[in-house]
C-alpha cells in the first residue's frame, strides 16, 4: 500500500475527523463508545462510497477496480453521502442523536477535506485547467498535469503550462466552511444548522471550482456534479430562508 503523499494525508484526515469529533462529543456529554462506533461505521461508508462512485464514473476504464486497496481513485461526494447514511443508521441503532452528532463532526470534516487536498496538491492530482493568472501553478515534469498536457494538442515535453491550483481553492473553501460551522455551533443554533450551512457553502464553492478543474472522467465533464451541487445549494438556501433569524443569529 502506498503511503505517500496522498495516502498519508487521507489517513491523517480520518484521524482528525474521528479523534476531533470524539473529543468534541465527549465535551457535549455524548456517549464516547457509541460515538466512536458510529464514526467508524461512517468512515467505512466513506471508503465504500468514495470508491463506488469513482468506479461508476469510470466504467470505460478497465484499469479501475473497486477492490483496489490503495488510497486513490476516490470521489469525495460519493464518500460523504454513504458516510452520512451509514452514520445516521448506526446512530439511530445506538440511540444517539444523529443530527447533533453530524453538527459536532462537521467542522472536523472541513479540516479533513483540507488535509486531503494537501495530499492531492503534493501528488499533483485533481489539477485545474490551464491559466495565465499570476497564481497559476506549474507542476513537475511528467506529473499528472504535464502528462495530460502532453496528450493534448500543444503540449510540450520540456514545458509544463501553469494550471489553476484547484486543490488549494478547495482547501480554502473547506477551512472557511469549518470556521463557519464552528461559529454556528457556538451560537447554539438548532440541530442540523451547522451541517446544512457547511454543505451549502462548500457545494457552492465546488460548483465554481468544477468549471476550473480538468475533468478526470467523462462524468466530471458532464452536468452530473453541477446539478448535484446546485440541488444541495438550493435545499440549503431554502432552509436558511425559512429560518429568517438564522443570519442574525450567525452574525450577531
Amino acid at each position: 500500500m502506498e503511503l505517500w503523499p496522498y495516502s498519508t494525508f487521507c489517513i491523517l484526515a480520518a484521524v482528525v475527523v474521528v479523534g476531533g469529533t470524539g473529543v468534541a462529543a465527549t465535551k457535549r456529554k455524548m456517549a464516547g463508545v457509541k460515538v466512536l462506533i458510529t464514526l467508524l461505521m461512517a468512515a467505512t461508508g466513506a471508503f465504500v462510497g468514495a470508491r463506488g462512485l469513482y468506479v461508476l464514473t469510470n466504467l470505460q476504464n478497465n484499469k479501475v477496480s473497486y477492490w483496489d486497496w490503495n488510497f486513490h481513485n476516490f470521489s469525495l461526494y460519493g464518500g460523504i453521502m454513504v458516510a452520512m447514511a451509514m452514520g445516521f443508521m448506526a446512530a439511530r441503532l445506538l440511540k444517539i442523536n444523529p443530527i447533533k452528532l453530524a453538527d459536532v463532526t462537521t467542522p472536523f470534516v472541513g479540516i479533513g477535506i483540507a488535509l486531503i487536498r494537501v495530499g492531492c496538491y503534493l501528488h499533483g492530482c485533481c489539477f485545474g485547467t490551464e491559466t495565465t493568472l499570476p497564481w497559476g501553478v506549474k507542476f513537475a515534469p511528467f506529473s499528472p498535469a504535464h502528462i495530460y498536457q502532453l496528450r493534448q494538442e500543444g503540449g510540450e515535453i520540456f514545458e509544463v503550462h501553469p494550471v489553476h491550483p484547484t486543490q488549494i481553492y478547495e482547501l480554502i473553501a473547506a477551512l472557511m466552511g469549518s470556521m463557519i460551522a464552528t461559529i454556528v455551533l457556538k451560537r447554539k443554533m438548532k440541530n442540523g444548522a451547522a451541517t446544512i450551512i457547511f454543505w451549502t457553502w462548500f457545494s457552492a464553492c465546488r460548483l465554481i471550482i468544477h468549471f476550473l478543474r480538468q475533468p478526470s472522467s467523462p462524468l466530471d465533464g458532464s452536468m452530473f456534479y453541477p446539478v448535484l451541487y446546485v440541488l444541495i445549494v438550493v435545499l440549503g438556501m431554502t432552509y436558511v430562508y425559512k429560518r429568517k433569524l438564522l443570519a442574525r443569529q450567525l452574525l450577531g
